[in-house]
């Protein structure tokens, strides 16, 4: 699984990889984490690499989470987008670009294992079919 981790803050950017390491270990997970310190950096290397889960501070200088969350939604619709944020005023908003979670900072680690847990299971466990309405029948 690919992981990228978007924040300004290099210190709790690096607790959090930590603490995603952790649960990697834990459920013997293979994993790789990108580490960008603004949206910009995460965006124009988001086009060059498959990401699985993103895990994006809001509150940043120059472009924030919310408004790097709505450009990478529209290419890719598939990846989960977890805000880390120590502000909830951006809760709802999140749902806009159909968040996969909302972490209040600091984090807590066993919300992140929750969140980690439910990206895994859907991306490793995607449906072999699909049911698609068509104008005669399904």
């Amino acid at each position: 699984m690919n992981i990228a981790i978007c924040d300004d803050d290099i210190l709790y950017m690096n607790k959090v990889k930590e603490m995603i390491e952790a649960w990697a270990q834990q459920n013997h997970e293979k994993i790789s984490i990108y580490l960008f310190n603004h949206g910009d950096a995460l965006i124009n290397s988001y086009q060059k690499s498959h990401i699985d889960v993103i895990f994006l501070d809001i509150m940043m200088p120059l472009l924030n989470g919310m408004e790097t969350a709505h450009e990478i939604r529209k290419h890719d619709q598939a990846v989960k987008i977890i805000f880390l944020t120590s502000s909830i005023e951006f809760a709802v908003e999140s749902y806009d670009v159909k968040a996969s979670g909302y972490l209040v900072k600091p984090t807590n680690y066993n919300k992140l294992c929750t969140l980690l847990n439910e990206c895994s299971q859907s991306i490793h466990h995607e449906p072999q079919f699909i049911i698609v309405k068509t104008d005669e029948g399904f």
